[in-house]
């Protein structure tokens, strides 16, 4: 809620109680302050549509056709209809440096790979320009993006990213270490921005991949707006082909990406020749967690890695794996996770060869990783938290998985191993330690 939000529905609160002794001799006032409002949001914002009726019951209010009681329920109706905000506000990155972002789509005719990615990292201080947008695509958006209605996308014009658009990179390292992020199933990369802007914000560059038949929603080099093809089959042995094959499909985009870093041309000025490419790491949430360990396995190029959250499908768990790796998990209580989830997280962890750790986030749900409860207001996240549980705020979970993957990602550039315990002693109910 912005403070010009805020204003109007303190305005008409207080309107709705004009007949008290305080607010009667400011009755037109009120009035004339509720309609100033309103002209000025929707001048200086464009209408939200979680307000029509409330922009309704303000118009009654100005032709005297509404009393005290209706008001108050204009009042209610603008509060309530606030579940989901007009304009969410992402995680701010807490890092010291400014954080620029660039999008690449690229493509593979060989085998019609089409992967979009987008490059957060590490900025110039001085580099200025507009603000990247949240999401691909908006003013041509399809009639829902995934589960969630187009008109709830009307005003994500305005969400700040915190990123500069094609900004220069920060001279202060001649070559950034490299982290491929890889999404969950059916999430946009849109939906990690808090996570990656930050880790940028923390020294390094970070590739966020869109998998375009699997993404709700992603833009195309030919500037056509993508969605989602795949569609999980209804049997229990189907669905665990699919999210097999699903697993297999992400790592081998992540080792595509790679395979594009030191391509002429294909970084554009910004990044060529500015990215480590001896210090690569993998990691993802969900399936892109599980895909991470797969892609680790597979890549020698790929030093390091992490699983936030993501159940392990096939044989990966078996697998020495022969360079550090880090699992993150929300809380197990909380989240139900499966079976098959905790005995093929227990495989990998012993499985490891050359160190890793393991945290849980008591108190959180699987979904606090993304951006997804940032979009409703605290009435509306009180009411998932009811669904899904967890009771943590999603900003206090990004800072805490920020904070272990960077002190873990350090061993990219030489950094101690004990590093990610003493990140997660910073914090109350994180729970874990080095793999055993």
């Amino acid at each position: 809620m912005s403070l010009l939000d805020a204003a109007l529905l303190t305005a008409v609160l207080a309107y709705s109680r004009r007949d008290l002794p305080a607010f009667r001799p400011f009755q037109r006032r009120l009035l004339l302050a509720v309609l100033l409002l309103v002209g000025l949001q929707i001048a200086w914002e464009g209408y939200y549509w979680q307000l029509l009726p409330a922009y309704a019951g303000i118009g009654l209010a100005a032709f005297g056709i509404t009393g005290r009681v209706s008001m108050g329920l204009v009042a209610i109706a603008m509060s309530s209809t606030w579940l989901v905000l007009p304009v969410p506000q992402l995680t701010k990155p807490a890092g010291s440096y400014a954080v620029g972002t660039q999008v690449f789509r690229w493509t593979q005719p060989t085998d019609a790979r089409k992967v979009v990615v987008q490059a957060w990292y590490p900025a110039d201080p001085a580099a200025a320009g507009p603000r990247q947008p949240f999401i691909d695509g908006l003013g041509q958006l399809p009639e829902s993006v995934g589960f969630l209605p187009r008109c709830l996308f009307r005003q994500y014009h305005q969400i700040d990213t915190f990123a500069v658009r094609d900004g220069g990179v920060s001279p202060a390292v001649a070559r950034w270490p490299v982290v491929v992020f890889l999404p969950g199933f059916g999430a946009p990369r849109a939906f990690y921005t808090s996570l990656v802007s930050n880790l940028a914000s923390y020294g390094l560059v970070v590739l966020a991949v869109d998998h375009p038949d699997e993404s709700p929603i992603t833009e195309l080099a030919d500037g056509t707006i993508s969605s989602a093809k795949d569609s999980f089959p209804d049997s229990d042995a189907g669905g665990i082909a699919f999210m097999y094959t699903r697993m297999e499909a992400r790592a081998a985009d992540a080792s595509f990406v790679i395979d594009q870093l030191d391509l002429p041309g294909r970084l554009g000025p910004q990044l060529s020749g500015r990215l480590a490419l001896n210090q690569v790491a993998v990691i993802g949430h969900s399936l892109g967690g599980a895909a991470a360990a797969v892609a680790m396995h597979r890549d020698a190029r790929v030093i390091a890695g992490a699983n936030i959250d993501g159940t392990l499908h096939g044989t990966i768990s078996n697998h020495q794996l022969h360079h550090p790796f880090l699992v993150i998990e929300s809380d197990r209580q909380v989240t139900k996770h499966s079976l098959q989830y905790v005995e093929s997280t227990e495989r990998l962890l012993k499985n490891l060869t050359n160190g890793g750790h393991h945290y849980a986030i008591k108190r959180t749900n699987h979904y606090a990783f993304t951006d997804l409860p940032l979009l409703f207001s605290a009435p509306g996240r009180f009411l998932v938290s009811q669904v899904l549980g967890g009771s943590r705020p999603a900003e206090e979970t990004h800072r805490i998985t920020v904070d272990l993957l960077v002190s873990f990602l350090r061993r990219l550039t030489g950094g101690r191993p004990e590093l990610v315990d003493e990140a997660a002693a910073r914090y109350a109910n994180v729970v874990g330690g080095p793999a055993r």
